[in-house]
């Protein structure tokens, strides 16, 4: 599990660095409203940084057993199947629902992304066209990374 604390605490590190990435989506027009980008700002990442840190918590865990790839695929098709029904409110109330039980048991780590998704907790509007891209586009990427472990 410190493995886990240290990829989060250097993913971290690097993407505070806040390097201009050329295509950053969140400096697109397309973007104004959107509330990814408004929350990542507030904490000084971009979509790319984020996306890379919940990808290695993410492949940590597995790799950890923490849950299995099987769960992870299932846990995705849930969130993509109520991105066109949900507020950001009931996005966050459903992730940390399901990772209630990795707190319990890997504690400080899960916290570190916990905290970025309370940003998003009370939040009762529907999600923004662009940020549902956001989230399938990450979603799409998590995919990726687990058709990478069989």
């Amino acid at each position: 599990m410190k493995k886990l604390v240290l990829i989060i605490t250097c993913a971290l590190l690097f993407a505070c660095g806040n390097v201009q990435v050329k295509d950053d989506p969140c400096m697109k027009p397309e973007a104004i409203n959107s509330v990814i980008c408004a929350k990542l700002a507030d904490v000084g990442i971009s979509v790319y940084d984020a996306n890379l840190i919940f990808k290695l918590a993410n492949m940590e865990l597995i790799k950890n057993n923490a849950y299995a790839k099987e769960d992870c695929e299932l846990f995705l098709d849930n969130v993509e199947s109520i991105l066109d029904s949900a507020t950001y409110n009931d996005m966050v109330a459903y992730i940390v629902f399901q990772l209630a039980d990795l707190k319990t048991k890997y504690g400080a780590e899960i916290f570190l992304l916990m905290d970025y998704f309370s940003r998003f907790e009370g939040i009762a509007l529907p999600i923004t066209e662009f940020d549902k891209g956001l989230l399938r586009e990450h979603i799409r990427q998590q995919r990726q990374i687990l058709d990478m472990l069989t």
